[in-house]
């Protein structure tokens, strides 16, 4: 694992700098604020510790289907779904979050996260985890907005726009520019 970290750790930077740049804000700060662990483990998910604002990053997750299905086969994308969840503090409390993904304070069994999964994609989430709770729905839909933009695949977001959850996408954008004014 040693070798994976030593490997992805500059690809890890560039996903950083490229969140600060979007969030407007230093990647000092940022580092400062949360940490990142790389982690390889059969028994461990990827999750976000909020008490910590430590993201711990799972790489044999990659793939799992329960991510979106464009984008869930890049380990990039469990990054920015874990960095989201950091993010969801600044926005939680918006109206317009409320109204497009719901209330982060209703109940969330966090246990079992790959089970009781709708068995069809619902057109109004990005994935068909992001139909777990309010909290998911914002970081699935956090990371497909901003892979989109990492991997510069305008022609994906294009695709999107006649989807239902496109307007979650939009916000995402839209908060991300406002961020720096709520810190």
């Amino acid at each position: 694992m040693s070798n994976l970290r030593h490997i992805l750790r500059p690809e890890l930077d560039r996903i950083i700098h490229f969140v600060c740049n979007i969030a407007g804000i230093s990647p000092k700060y940022f580092k400062q604020e949360i940490k990142i662990r790389l982690i390889s483990s059969g028994k461990t998910e990827s999750y976000f510790d909020e008490d910590r604002n430590i993201a711990y990053i799972n790489f044999n997750e990659a793939g799992w289907e329960g991510f979106n299905p464009v984008f869930g086969r890049f380990w990039q994308y469990l990054v920015f779904h874990e960095i989201g969840h950091y993010f969801e503090s600044f926005v939680a409390r918006d109206p317009q979050f409320i109204r497009l993904f719901g209330d982060v304070d209703a109940f969330y069994d966090e246990k079992g996260v790959h089970k009781n999964l709708p068995k069809r994609l619902d057109e109004r989430f990005v994935s068909r985890y992001a139909a777990k709770h309010p909290s998911e729905d914002w970081a699935e839909t956090f990371a497909t907005a901003l892979i989109i933009r990492y991997f510069n695949d305008e022609k994906e977001l294009k695709a999107m726009n006649q989807k239902k959850y496109y307007k979650k996408i939009l916000y995402v954008y839209k908060a991300l520019k406002t961020i720096k004014e709520v810190r």
